[in-house]
C-alpha cells in the first residue's frame, strides 16, 4: 500500500513538472509567433515595423501586434529590408530563467483596464489590415517603436548591455 502511495505521489509530481515546462515552452512561443518587416525609420531614434499576427479578434491581433514589435526589437532582431538597415536584438540571449520574471511584466498583454510597461515604447500605430482565415485573424499593422529610448530602458534595467564599452 505504501509502495503505490509512493508510486502515486511521484507521478503526481513528475506530471507538473511537465506541466509547468510546458506552460513556460508555450509562454515564450507566443513571443515569437509572428512575422516583422522594418518598412522605415523615424525621427528620434524610432523604428517603424509591419507586423503580422493571427489571432480570434481584430482587437487582441493589434494589441499582440504592438506587445511583439517590441518583442523583436528585444529578442529576434528585424532583419533589413528595402531601405533600412538591420535592427539588432537588444537581448539576444531571450528570456532565462533570471529574466523571466521582469519580461513576464513588462510584456504582459493589456487588458481592460492596463497592459505592461511595453506600451510607452510604441508611439504611433497605423495601417491595419485584417483578414479571416478559418477560425482566426491575420493582422497586420504597421507599429512605430522608440527604439533608442527601449534600449535606454533596457540598460537601466540591467537586461541590455551598454553600448559605452565602444567608446
Amino acid at each position: 500500500m505504501r509502495n503505490k502511495f509512493l508510486q502515486m505521489f511521484l507521478l503526481l509530481v513528475l506530471s507538473l513538472m511537465a506541466y509547468q515546462a510546458n506552460a513556460q515552452k508555450d509562454m515564450q512561443s507566443d513571443y515569437y509567433n509572428y512575422e516583422v518587416t522594418s518598412i522605415g525609420v523615424g525621427q528620434d531614434g524610432t523604428k517603424i515595423l509591419l507586423v503580422t499576427v493571427e489571432a480570434k479578434k481584430i482587437d487582441d491581433g493589434i494589441e499582440l501586434a504592438k506587445r511583439n514589435a517590441i518583442a523583436a526589437c528585444l529578442f529576434k532582431g528585424v532583419e533589413a529590408s528595402g531601405q533600412t538597415e538591420k535592427i539588432p536584438a537588444l537581448v539576444p540571449q531571450g528570456i532565462t530563467g533570471e529574466n523571466q520574471e521582469f519580461f513576464n511584466e513588462f510584456l504582459k498583454l493589456k487588458d481592460k483596464k492596463s497592459g505592461g510597461k511595453y506600451l510607452r515604447f510604441v508611439t504611433r500605430t497605423g495601417n491595419q489590415k485584417a483578414e479571416k482565415n478559418n477560425k482566426n485573424y491575420k493582422v497586420s499593422l504597421e507599429v512605430q517603436v522608440s527604439y533608442n529610448a527601449l534600449r535606454d530602458y533596457m540598460v537601466s534595467e540591467g537586461m541590455a548591455k551598454s553600448l559605452n564599452f565602444l567608446f
